[in-house]
């Protein structure tokens, strides 16, 4: 005798799982995409979703020294606060610290797979990626097919290991960033700074080079903690490099006799010192970086204004007496010299020649030199004991230095000393 019963196999709620790739490893600021994350659930092959196609499962990812991208949002749902910080309005397309998803195991491995990870800027170590799956219940039911389970989860973490790559140095120059000096006088330009992120894994040596068109730069040696003079090449030059630790470089660009520039003689103008770092290539890969270069940081650069200053006009005349013969003339050349006339509003200098016991006379006719026939004004009260001259100081030096161009004659039958007297206004 055979009978049949009927069994009725009501499903429990199992766990969702979690797959892990396994450790990754990235690329300091460099996109990693990760492959191989996927969540699974033993309910959904078992056909249990058949009840109902819209029910789901919700994944959580999130780092803590960057931040995710998911690879596709295809049949993905998101709150309103993605990332759990508070704050609506959330974008999935945006790279956030933590992610929350709600959909379907395919459309959530889709998301998953390639997802991409990149650490915050400048970060290198490791990171951890964590997982976090949870099923909402769903695959538990009564006999009518409602869902009855508590939700279950599963939770992995994955490593993610960041290597250093070197960064390129910054320069910051905004303390002084514009300035202005008399012409012949020292500029002081404390509180540069220089910088590397590097240095925070260890020790970092620099190479600054500060570099002037139309002045000179000296970095004193003198500071306590400061750059040594051995590690200072072309002090007082237009062109100087400095090597040091950032440390030791800040200490003495932030002293105030720490960096002075000085303009080249009588120059005025505008001029600009600019400041190159080199990082020598001492963390991480990637070779030396250096500001100013494709890519990197700029190079400081400080802008200063000359100004002009009236300088003294300049006379050489011959060394020692001049020896004159009783009633005979002679020539006494003399150079006149005047920075400031060749300047922007630089004019005509006067000089005035004067003698007591004789008489000068100053030729017109020196080719390149005074001529009053064009200006009137050239040459003042010639033949006398007291001359002036107008003009350039090259017209009047050209007129001055010809053998026959300044003469002096004696008064009648005197002998003795007389002094040529030379004004320049």
């Amino acid at each position: 005798m055979t009978g049949e019963t009927g069994i009725s196999v009501i499903p429990v709620n199992d766990a969702p799982q979690v797959n892990t790739p396994g450790t990754q490893f990235a690329v300091e600021d460099q996109d990693h995409k990760i492959t191989g994350l996927t969540v699974e659930d033993v309910d959904y092959d078992q056909g249990a979703f058949v009840l109902d196609p819209n029910l789901t499962m919700r994944v959580t990812v999130s780092v803590i020294q960057g931040k995710l991208t998911l690879a596709d949002t295809t049949g993905l749902t998101f709150p309103d606060d993605i990332d759990g910080n508070g704050v609506g309005g959330d974008d999935p397309a945006l790279p956030y610290t933590q992610i929350t998803m709600t959909g379907s195991p395919a459309d959530l491995n889709r998301a998953l797979d390639m997802m991409n990870y990149r650490g915050n800027l400048n970060f290198n170590g490791t990171d951890n990626l964590t997982v976090l799956v949870n099923d909402l219940g769903n695959t538990q039911t009564d006999v009518a097919g409602n869902p009855t389970g508590t939700p279950l989860t599963d939770r992995a973490v994955v490593p993610i290991v960041v290597s250093a790559v070197n960064d390129a140095p910054s320069v910051d120059v905004s303390a002084v960033a514009n300035t202005t000096v008399d012409e012949d006088s020292d500029l002081l330009l404390p509180g540069i700074k220089v910088n590397d992120v590097d240095a925070e894994l260890g020790v970092v040596t620099l190479t600054v080079t500060l570099q002037a068109t139309h002045g000179t730069i000296r970095i004193n040696p003198g500071i306590g903690g400061g750059v040594i003079s051995t590690k200072i090449v072309g002090n007082e030059t237009k062109v100087v490099t400095v090597t040091g630790t950032t440390a030791q470089i800040n200490t003495t660009f932030a002293a105030s006799d720490g960096v002075t520039y000085r303009g080249t003689q009588d120059y005025n103008g505008p001029d600009a010192v600019i400041v190159s770092v080199n990082d020598n290539g001492n963390i991480g890969t990637g070779g030396a970086k250096q500001t100013g270069t494709p890519g990197n940081p700029p190079n400081g650069t400080i802008a200063i204004t000359v100004e002009a200053v009236n300088d003294w006009p300049e006379i050489q005349a011959p060394v020692g007496t001049q020896l004159f013969d009783e009633n005979i003339p002679g020539a006494i050349p003399l150079i006149i010299d005047d920075v400031d006339a060749s300047e922007p509003g630089g004019g005509p200098i006067t000089v005035t020649l004067t003698v007591t016991h004789g008489t000068l006379h100053v030729r017109g006719d020196v080719p390149g030199g005074l001529d009053p026939l064009t200006d009137p004004n050239a040459i003042w009260n010639n033949d006398s004991q007291s001359v002036t001259l107008s003009g350039s100081p090259e017209d009047i030096t050209t007129t001055l230095t010809n053998t026959t161009g300044l003469i002096y004659s004696p008064g009648l039958n005197f002998n003795g000393d007389d002094d040529l007297v030379v004004f320049v206004n």
